[in-house]
């Protein structure tokens, strides 16, 4: 007799830990290097990443798009952002806290 998954189960207790967060443009949800514990799953809208680097010179890398994520490494793995993101028009966010 074997150990069975419900991966539903497993899914619907995951989706069950999400908040939602409504933001307007220009909102940074996340600053690179800041310590935190948060991931998001953009739902609706766009939101641009950016990095600085060590000369303070800043570079748009990515618009993300509904169905992008973010924040999941810093959550895993306990390290600092790596990545600015801001809204970049009103959107809905899924947010997962540790």
């Amino acid at each position: 007799m074997g150990f069975e998954v419900d991966i539903n189960s497993i899914v619907s207790m995951i989706i069950s830990k999400f908040e939602t967060e409504l933001t307007e443009p220009e909102k940074i949800l996340v600053e690179q290097f800041e310590e935190t514990d948060t991931m998001f799953l953009l739902a609706k809208g766009a939101c641009e990443v950016s990095i600085q680097d060590q000369k303070k010179n800043k570079y748009k890398l990515k618009v993300m798009r509904p169905g992008d994520y973010f924040g999941e490494i810093s959550m895993i793995y306990g390290c600092k952002r790596t990545a600015t993101v801001k809204s970049s028009k009103y959107s809905t966010l899924a947010v997962l806290k540790k």
